[in-house]
């Protein structure tokens, strides 16, 4: 490499980590070690036309071009991150040395010598069955789950005549392999189920949606599709598995896999067999309602506060009471209308009904009903008075009683039966329907298909004109 400028030593000295592990690869050598190379030789084409202008816009770009450097570095087994490289060329105008097309050849050249490389290494690991699970192994694969994953992708291949791939005799024979060994004769697949060798998402802040004392949730992709994949905290499941908070996450699978309704988030599968088991939904480029909102302010709210209640009476219908029903977990779709997302504090009727009334509160307290806070079980008036609390937050911003210490939180909810004030943005038919839903006594709120048909009135007139909006 020619000498660098400084803004640049650091994306060179990550280049030259990343030449490091270049031996150590099993796979995609060849495209890896271009990859390097063409940064390389990009650092020296930008260090040159870059000499002399010390400009802020230059500065910025170098700095981007440091990050996709460090980028490739930590993703080196990772294609992906050829398309970066791309942008970084354009960024920086930089064709006079280096053509496109030169480019797509050297790529499918190394592409070509990649392939014989993993013919090879496939027909070296297929002798036995221990190689082939000493394979797998070595992939820091989990065999229960490279099993089940071997096995979706059976399923779902059609079946064709002549000779099969190599990588298909692979896949035939590790499944044997894994069976004969003893990590499951007989694996049940489930409509449900993901693999987390099916998923694609890097745990980046660039990624990040949220988080909280589950886990988090990543952008990622799953059969081609931008989705979101929420992970839970290895802390939350421990080294030995924790099987309370397993088999909650397995009751949060088993409600949101049987919820299909245009106003419920879309539930596309899960995984328990990971080392952190995830579960994947649609992802809301919009975010929830109060991101949604501060994009357009101008968003009409009783059309948002309709479509959540159309969603709780398809919940309240099939006897599941969500229990955490806030602005967060109303995310916004790309028609812009309201979803309602996280299950993981739902219950179905008959269960709330079976267990004991003594209860640890769980969800968000500024939400809950004061029955609920005061020990009583959860059930369907209780989302009713989070509902209003919700209405309320849409309407104003606000989160409900922020300004109320925990301490004396009960006091202020149970005892003395205090509610928000009155915002000047609601309307007094609506006004009148929230202080319904937060009565004190939860027999004296409405049913949600009595909310639904109180809002559709109101709501109306605006319905006509929506699609003038968006």
């Amino acid at each position: 490499m020619l000498e660098l400028l400084p803004a640049l030593h650091v994306a060179g000295l990550v280049l030259r980590s990343a030449r490091d592990q270049l031996p150590a690869l099993q796979a995609h050598r060849e495209r890896c070690t271009l990859l390097v190379s063409r940064c390389e030789r990009l650092l020296d084409e930008v260090s040159a036309q870059c000499k002399e202008d010390h400009s802020p816009l230059i500065q910025r770009q170098l700095f981007s071009l440091e990050s996709v450097c460090a980028t490739i570095r930590d993703t080196i087994v990772d294609l992906a991150a050829e398309g970066k490289l791309t942008d970084a060329f354009f960024m920086f105008n930089v064709g006079t040395r280096i053509s496109i097309g030169e480019i797509q050849a050297e790529i499918a050249e190394a592409s070509r010598i990649d392939q014989l490389h993993f013919i090879t290494y496939l027909e070296n690991i297929s002798q036995t069955d221990q190689q082939i699970i000493d394979a797998l192994r070595n992939q820091n694969l989990r065999l229960e789950e490279t099993l089940m994953a071997f096995m979706k992708h059976q399923q779902t291949r059609k079946a064709k005549s002549g000779n099969e791939p190599l990588s298909e005799q692979f896949i035939h024979r590790a499944v044997s392999a894994l069976q004969r060994i003893g990590t499951s004769s007989s694996v049940e697949i489930l409509p449900w189920q993901i693999t987390s060798l099916e998923v694609e998402y890097e745990r980046t802040e660039a990624n990040l949606l949220g988080s909280g004392g589950f886990g988090k949730v990543f952008k990622g992709q799953w059969n081609g599709d931008i989705i979101a994949l929420k992970e839970m905290h290895k802390s939350v499941f421990g080294e030995t598995r924790n099987e309370r908070h397993l088999k909650a996450f397995e009751k949060e699978i088993k409600i949101w896999s049987r919820l299909h309704h245009p106003r419920i988030l879309p539930f596309y599968g899960a995984c328990l067999a990971s080392e952190k088991p995830f579960l994947v939904t649609k992802y809301c480029a919009n975010g929830n309602v109060m991101d949604y909102m501060r994009d357009f302010p101008e968003v009409n709210r009783l059309l948002i506060l309709h479509e959540i209640s159309s969603g709780m009476v398809y919940l309240h219908e099939k006897t599941i009471i969500h229990a955490d029903l806030k602005a967060a977990n109303i995310l916004i779709g790309d028609d812009h209308k309201a979803l309602i997302c996280d299950f993981g504090l739902s219950h179905l009727k008959d269960q709330t009904m079976s267990t004991s009334t003594m209860h640890t509160i769980q969800g968000t307290l500024n939400y809950m009903a004061p029955e609920y806070l005061d020990g009583a079980p959860i059930d369907y008036p209780a989302d009713i008075y989070s509902f209003a609390m919700t209405a309320w937050q849409i309407y104003t911003g606000l989160v409900p009683f922020s300004d109320v210490p925990q301490r004396a939180f009960y006091r202020v909810v149970i005892d003395r039966e205090e509610r928000p004030e009155y915002p000047n943005s609601m309307s007094s038919p609506l006004w009148v329907l929230v202080q319904e839903c937060w009565d004190q006594d939860p027999k004296s709120r409405p049913t949600f298909l009595e909310v639904e048909a109180s809002l559709l009135p109101m709501v109306e007139p605006c319905m006509l004109f929506w699609h003038l909006d968006y």
